[in-house]
């Protein structure tokens, strides 16, 4: 038996076209199906960043870090007026259905750990990353910081509790007693 494309699907790819669509760079290489997942996953992580974070178009767009050497991290914005730090991972699954592979998410949250941890030479191969970088780090340094991770995808399933220990790993670790670091995963619906 087959299952349905979520109804969602048929007008995500289309909302997320109609906002960045000439503010997020298209991908240069690969079938046209991968440069279309590849936009769409990014639009994702910004628009998680507008949402969530509380960041104007330009300014999710800008936050944008995707790419060869970004820790599995998608996208960074500060929220001066909250000082929050929302770092987002996020993937466009065309079928709707199923949630980010335990590979991704995995890096995600090595990338998590590098970010709280101030190894920052582990994003330096990264152009948007070296962009950024001296505002991160500022950030960090200020202190009163919270930090947000957010795993966006286009899956109606929810993410399978292996996924999940990952991120409450590092709530342990780094957010025993308050409420430092937290994750927020947000799924099609």
């Amino acid at each position: 038996m087959t299952m349905e494309t979520p109804i969602e699907m048929l007008h995500l790819p289309e909302q997320m076209r109609g906002l960045f669509a000439g503010k997020l760079p298209e991908a240069a290489t690969g079938t046209p199906e991968e440069r279309e997942r590849n936009f769409l996953s990014r639009a994702l992580a910004a628009y998680a960043i507008h949402k969530l974070g509380g960041a104007d178009l330009d300014q999710a767009v800008a936050a944008i870090v995707d790419g060869g050497g970004d820790g599995g991290i998608d996208a960074i914005f500060h929220s001066t007026m909250a000082n929050t730090l929302w770092v987002a991972q996020s993937k466009f699954i065309a079928s709707g259905r199923g949630e980010p592979d335990m590979g991704d998410v995995t890096k995600f949250k090595a990338g998590i750990e590098n970010l709280l941890q101030g190894n920052f030479e582990a994003f330096r191969s990264n152009e948007s990353w070296n962009r950024i970088l001296p505002t991160i780090k500022s950030v960090f340094e200020r202190g009163g910081l919270q930090v947000r991770a957010i795993l966006v995808y286009s899956g109606i399933n929810l993410v399978s509790e292996d996924r999940k220990h990952l991120f409450e790993d590092l709530k342990r670790r780094f957010s025993a007693n308050d409420d430092y670091f937290d994750v927020r995963i947000c799924n099609l619906t």
